[in-house]
């Protein structure tokens, strides 16, 4: 930056302003753990993360309108079933490659150097 540049008070031009605006970022705060319980019952009941609720109401109480974003994991299976399955095969493809080389091993294809 510039020397004389506008800043915002943070150190940020008007332009970093704006690009960084719907950078995430983390904040950390300490409560009470009844707090954390009112908090976790009132997220379940909104069918919410705690973190979204908290998110929400903060920007609530600061008027501040939130940046549309996609803030959920995607889901590698639909379902435990897929999931499941999936594992099962891993486990069977692992289980043949072992079995494969040790064949191959006990019928000298391949030598093993010892580790000193």
């Amino acid at each position: 930056m510039a020397r004389g540049d506008a800043t915002d008070g943070n150190g940020l031009t008007d332009e970093q302003t704006a690009a960084d605006m719907n950078e995430r970022t983390h904040l950390v705060v300490s409560i009470p753990l009844g707090l954390k319980i009112a908090l976790d019952k009132e997220a379940a009941e909104q069918q919410l993360s705690t973190s979204a609720l908290v998110r929400k109401q903060v920007a609530e109480a600061m008027a501040y309108e939130l940046p549309v974003s996609v803030t959920q994991r995607a889901r590698k299976y639909a379902t435990e079933e897929e999931r499941q399955a999936a594992l099962k095969q891993r486990r069977e493809e692992r289980h043949q490659l072992i079995k494969a080389l040790l064949e191959k091993y006990k019928s000298g294809e391949v030598q093993l150097e010892p580790v000193s």
